[in-house]
């Protein structure tokens, strides 16, 4: 029955083990089981006015006596709305650890600085939720969020929260733009390649399995090439690095289509990737076989098709060297900036390593291509000053390139492609370089500030200094009695002996987590609290997986959604996944409603209240809109009749369409009866005539 329900509604498998679990649980209250009944109209109100709003109430209840940061992004859903999202993050006392929750979507007509503050104002003040509590904002780069006169920070700031700290907008963004032009100066040579490959392989099923054939006679294991995703650069690495990996395949492959009086010049690369390989003869003799089948398939390609196989064979043919040399180039040097975004996408507290991570990673980069003078004892605001230019760089000769790429330009240095690749590599490490070096707030007193907070500087006289500017950068914070308190307490802090661990069966813990455990016995009231605000500052773009979720509930066939329902569920899915415990977990709403005992375990009252209140409420707030539109229509003199349905105008056009062809259908009839009859009458008085 279970596999019949998956099969029939296009389920995932994954979802079995939840779907029992599930049984089981609701079997457990047979009584309940059996009274329970919703449609798709009750599902939509009780989980926007009821389990959503339970959730709501409790974050913004929270919000309300701790500090909080934002992270907001707009977007456009699948069925074409512009959709404004707010994610806030904050220290929960009552589990421990910083949690991030969703606190409002909504639907924006205009997408503008104003129009986005106008409806950031009303989530705050619909809510009571104080401007006092808010300590950052992380947003987009772009000037409508971030401009410097009248970005939606900068109205923030003036308007509501002129303590608002400025954390900078979303590094990660900054380093999917610097691999923008890092890649630039190669003229998207491997891009081309990367979106040729993904399109053959995922438009053409004869292609892809050649290929899979090809691939296991090569003893190369297949896998989809991946798609390279314009907007986020990084991906570039990722599927270069799987390309890298199948290169030897796709040569094999694609010689087939290369015309037949040029393939001579190019059996020798095959015939050196079969003798690397150690391909025995039987095959070698099947890949023979195929490349003929394959070469058959040219005559049948469409004006697309051909034009991709061209540029695919003179990447990997004609421009053979050039392609190896970007290729590696890619995989040599992306790892730096690939590393940096994937530490600052988790999702846990990690703005203590921010200002070190940033400084270390553009050191590295500099290291590349600068001479190692120039960066010795650099600092990080002289990294943000130093003039890129001619004279500080190495040689091109001695710039690092990688393994794969000083191995083939040793083979061939003086060949002209090889100097050409020289200079384009040198343009991309500038041009990267000073994007980093304009973005990235090496010289953020703020962010220097907060690395303090790792427990792993803990001692020096750096640290100490750093942690005594932090009252006075986050002053909404502590009183003025408290931030004397501050002061003593940071002394013992930083000499201590007796602190928790910070590492646990050999893994590091959470910094929030780690500092849990130090106030667990409230030795650092004044610490505690500055500790709370820092800890909730966002370092990553989360709000951009909401974004991502967003297609799975509201797509092409779930138009009638409004943006309110969409909400309510990312509200839930949000108050959720902060409510888990383990990571072996089927379910955290399994295991967040069970009842052990369905008789005697308490429930929560709010809850079965709202659940059993939401009928009522959606009823009313559809007699509110049917009165809002009354009054509109009598204000503008329209009839009230009421409107037509898309499906019930189409049953009526249908209709209509049907009567208009019957009538039609009788009129010819009609008129052939007559005609036929006017016939006969005609050849009547023709005979009689001729009688007479």
């Amino acid at each position: 029955m279970y596999l019949a329900v998956l099969a029939e509604f296009s389920l995932p498998l994954s979802m079995m083990p939840i779907l029992i679990e599930l049984s089981k649980a609701s079997n457990q209250d047979r009584k309940a089981l059996d009274r329970l009944s919703m449609d798709r109209t009750s599902a939509s109100y009780k989980m926007k006015y009821g389990l959503a709003e339970w959730f709501h109430e409790q974050t913004v209840s929270e919000l309300k006596t701790e500090f909080f940061s934002l992270n907001i992004d707009e977007s456009t859903s699948s069925n074409l709305q512009r959709v404004l999202s707010i994610l806030v993050s904050y220290y929960s006392p009552s589990r421990k650890r910083v949690v991030v929750q969703h606190l409002h979507s909504t639907s924006v007509i205009k997408v503008d600085s104003l129009s986005i503050f106008n409806h950031i104002v009303d989530v705050f003040d619909r809510n009571e939720i104080p401007w006092q509590n808010l300590v950052s904002v992380l947003l987009d780069s772009c000037n409508v969020m971030r401009g410097s006169k009248s970005g939606v920070e900068s109205r923030l700031r003036a308007e509501k929260a002129r303590h608002l700290l400025d954390v900078d907008g979303d590094s990660c963004h900054h380093i999917h733009n610097a691999t923008h032009k890092f890649c630039k100066p190669f003229d998207y040579w491997i891009e081309q390649l990367l979106h040729d490959l993904y399109n053959d392989m995922k438009w053409s099923t004869d292609i892809r399995e050649w290929f899979t054939e090809i691939c296991l006679l090569l003893g190369l294991k297949f896998t989809m090439p991946e798609r390279f995703v314009n907007h986020r650069w990084l991906s570039c690495f990722d599927v270069s690095s799987g390309t890298q990996r199948l290169f030897d395949a796709y040569t094999v492959f694609y010689y087939s289509f290369i015309p037949k009086d040029e393939k001579p010049l190019y059996t020798s690369v095959v015939a050196s990737i079969l003798s690397h390989r150690n391909i025995n003869p039987e095959a070698k003799t099947r890949i023979r076989e195929l490349q003929t089948e394959i070469s058959n398939k040219v005559k049948t390609l469409t004006a697309d098709g051909k034009k991709r196989k061209e540029r695919l064979v003179e990447r990997l043919f004609y421009n053979r060297r050039k392609t190896r040399l970007i290729l590696s180039f890619y995989i040599a040097v992306l790892p730096m900036l690939k590393s940096y975004v994937c530490l600052f996408e988790l999702k846990e507290p990690m703005i203590h390593l921010l200002h070190n991570q940033q400084e270390e990673l553009f050191r590295n980069f500099l290291s590349c291509f600068v001479k190692p003078e120039v960066l010795q004892n650099l600092t990080a605001k002289k990294m943000k000053e130093l003039s890129i230019s001619d004279e500080v760089l190495l040689d091109e000769k001695d710039m690092f390139f990688g393994k794969t790429a000083t191995s083939l330009m040793e083979m061939h240095r003086k060949d002209s492609g090889v100097v050409q690749f020289k200079h384009q590599a040198k343009q991309a490490y500038v041009s990267c370089a000073v994007y980093m070096q304009k973005k990235l707030p090496l010289d953020s007193t703020l962010l220097r500030c907060l690395s303090a907070l790792n427990p792993k500087v803990r001692g020096g006289t750096t640290t100490l200094k750093r942690l005594k500017k932090l009252p006075i950068l986050l002053p909404n914070v502590l009183n003025d009695e408290q931030a004397e308190e501050f002061g003593r307490e940071i002394h013992n802090y930083n000499v201590s002996g007796s602190l928790p661990p910070f590492n646990e069966d050999g893994k590091p813990l959470r910094l929030d987590v780690w500092f849990s455990k130090l106030f667990e016995d409230n030795s650092y009231p004044a610490l505690y609290k500055i500790v709370r605000a820092i800890l909730s500052i966002f370092h990553g773009p989360q709000v951009e997986s909401s974004f991502n979720v967003m297609g799975d509930i509201i797509d092409s066939r779930s138009g009638r959604m409004n943006i309110e329902t969409y909400n309510s569920i990312q509200i839930v899915k949000y108050g959720l996944s902060s409510r888990k415990e383990s990571e072996s977990s089927v379910s955290v709403a399994l295991d967040q409603f069970r009842r052990k005992d369905v008789v005697y375990d308490p429930v929560d009252v709010r809850l079965c209240h709202k659940i059993r209140g939401s009928s009522g409420k959606y009823r009313k707030i559809l007699e509110e809109q049917r009165q809002k539109l009354a009054e509109k229509q009598a204000s503008l003199n329209i009839s009230a009749n009421k409107l037509q349905s898309k499906l019930a105008a189409k049953r009526a056009q249908h209709a209509a369409e049907k009567k208009a062809r019957l009538e039609h259908q009788l009129r010819q009839e009609k008129a052939q009866r007559k005609a036929t009859i006017g016939a006969r009458l005609k050849k009547l008085v023709a005979l009689k005539k001729k009688k007479k």
